[in-house]
């Protein structure tokens, strides 16, 4: 299998996410709230950016997505060691906002509205981790020089919209990458699901309790 040049595997990691992170500055003023605007990013430019990347890349077919053996097995330990991870670091964000990346743009939910919560269920609960998956786990990871760790190291960069969450996204990312090396990138889809699902939750419990 042939590697990128580190260059140019900075750029696939890093790119659709200045896309995102400019769709949602320039798209924000269009929307009534600004949490819309990053989450309706997912949709129109993350999904089609990456997936249309990984069709070219793979012109006969997507990247390995056959479920490995005790696929089952496999879900629990990544899934677990995803949230042990990022329960161990996610501490530290409140310090990293005070330090100077306390910026952010948030797809957060601020209340129950429904378009947020449908726009968040469709972008960055459902399509976007599938789509970023495949992308990164399937495509670029075991074509990124230095392999699984530098390549979660660019996806937790490619959060440009939340600076002070890259230690963590690295974190939870490094269980996902060892899952791919398993077989194929069904169970890091699931995992990846499940997480933004149960942050979306965690939102929407904070909401609920304002």
């Amino acid at each position: 299998m042939t590697r990128f040049r580190l260059p140019v595997a900075i750029f696939l990691h890093l790119f659709p996410g200045v896309l995102l992170l400019a769709f949602a500055v320039l798209a924000a003023p269009l929307f009534a709230r600004p949490e819309w605007a990053l989450a309706a990013g997912v949709l129109l430019v993350v999904v089609p950016v990456e997936l249309g990347l990984v069709l070219y890349a793979f012109r006969r077919g997507l990247p390995p997505i056959r479920a490995p053996r005790r696929a089952g097995r496999l879900f629990a330990i990544t899934l677990a060691a995803s949230l042990l991870g990022g329960g161990t670091v996610s501490w530290l964000e409140p310090l990293l906002r005070e330090a100077g990346l306390g910026w952010s743009l948030s797809a957060a939910p601020g209340d129950l509205d429904p378009v947020t919560v449908a726009l968040w269920i469709a972008g960055p609960v459902l399509a976007g981790p599938v789509v970023e998956e495949l992308y990164f786990r399937g495509w670029l990871q075991p074509r990124t020089p230095g392999g699984p760790v530098i390549s979660c190291a660019l996806f937790a960069v490619y959060h440009l919209w939340q600076p002070y969450a890259w230690l963590t996204v690295f974190v939870v990312a490094l269980p996902l990458a060892w899952a791919r090396t398993k077989g194929g990138v069904v169970v890091p889809i699931l995992v990846h699901c499940t997480m933004n699902a149960l942050t979306f939750a965690a939102l929407l419990s904070g909401a609920l309790q304002r």
